[in-house]
């Protein structure tokens, strides 16, 4: 999460710095309030699932976490389910 976070600072630094658009201090708050929101809305969704997972150890629980924990720290996690015997 907080890789994710730098990472989004330094893109709006670079981008800011491309656009000579001046922001205020005002604007860096909005802009981290708005960080918060998708953040928790992650977090919120990531514990859900580990929570379903959890308290019901099924094959269908478990990929649905391992994926919305993959969308959480950016990365793209594409399931193939197999047996296991």
């Amino acid at each position: 999460m907080k890789q994710l976070l730098a990472s989004a600072l330094l893109l709006s630094c670079l981008l800011s710095l491309t656009t000579c658009q001046q922001f205020t201090e005002e604007d860096g708050v909005e802009y981290i309030k708005e960080l918060d929101k998708i953040f928790c809305d992650a977090g919120n969704a990531e514990m859900v699932a580990r929570w379903n997972y959890i308290t019901n150890i099924t094959q269908f629980n478990e990929v649905e976490m391992v994926c919305i924990y993959g969308l959480f720290i950016g990365e793209k996690f594409v399931p193939t389910l197999s047996s296991t015997n």
